[in-house]
């Protein structure tokens, strides 16, 4: 049986052309509302029609059903991707327009590929705008309801494991017995993985013994010790770190009260 060597590319050709399309204006500096316009096709349609194309050739599915898959696999694409993504690299519009865009070639690849190798009687058929029915409608704002869902609960889920990893630490380390009135080191580390501003105010009682400003780099230590004389009074010395222009960690430390 003879096969047909190009069938039915068209359609392909076209969604390969503007997923690259928005890949580049997702790489070169051009205006906001530009951007945006190419980029709603890399996100809404063009990886899930190459996908639903590779699934199912020409004639398994009708039209409607292509565009509403077309629909959820692209939002499905989009934010399990992101995440899966997330975890190795820093997920930021080029990075995602790179995934989709990717993901969307070689899955026209795969569908040329299946096209390929139909019979070469099973006639061709041309691009054409599918009928958006009621229930197609409906259908495409419930997978675009639950993709976002995902797409939010997944961002959440990303940002929460971001924060709760990077963070900045705050010590307050007497240089002597615990029943006597030692020196005492003040620290702080910034593991923010990012530069951030700090102010550092440590007090004993009411009396403010001293304030520091400063900036850390990315995994960068700041130490200062406290003299005994200086830290001499009654109650506890209390270390605060304002990060970023607001209250961040306290340390507390007793110290010559007998233990």
């Amino acid at each position: 049986m003879r096969r047909s060597p190009v069938p039915w590319w068209g359609d392909l050709t076209a969604v390969v052309a503007l997923a690259v399309a928005g890949l580049v204006l997702a790489l070169i500096p051009v205006s906001g509302p530009i951007r945006t316009v190419a980029l709603l096709p890399l996100v809404l349609i063009l990886p899930g029609y190459a996908l639903a194309a590779a699934l199912f050739r020409p004639g398994e599915i009708s039209r409607e059903l292509r565009l509403v898959l077309s629909v959820a696999f692209s939002l499905g694409v989009t934010a399990l991707g992101g995440l899966v993504v997330q975890l190795v690299l820093k997920l930021d519009r080029p990075v995602w327009a790179t995934l989709l865009a990717c993901l969307t070639v070689l899955a026209a690849v795969v569908a040329l590929d299946r096209r390929d190798a139909m019979p070469a009687d099973s006639g061709r058929t041309e691009l054409r705008l599918p009928r958006v029915g009621l229930a197609s409608v409906v259908a495409m704002l419930v997978a675009t309801g639950i993709a976002g869902g995902a797409i939010a609960v997944a961002t959440r889920g990303v940002h929460r494991q971001q924060n709760e990893s990077r963070f900045s630490s705050l010590s307050l380390v007497p240089q002597g017995p615990s029943g006597t009135a030692p020196p005492v080191s003040v620290g702080v580390s910034n593991h923010e993985g990012r530069t951030v501003a700090y102010r550092l105010i440590v007090k004993r009682g009411t009396r403010t013994i001293r304030r520091w400003r400063f900036r850390l780099g990315v995994n960068q230590d700041w130490q200062a010790e406290l003299t005994a004389s200086a830290i001499s009074g009654a109650g506890p010395v209390i270390a605060r770190l304002d990060r970023g222009g607001r209250p961040y960690h306290r340390v507390a430390l007793r110290i010559g009260e007998g233990g």
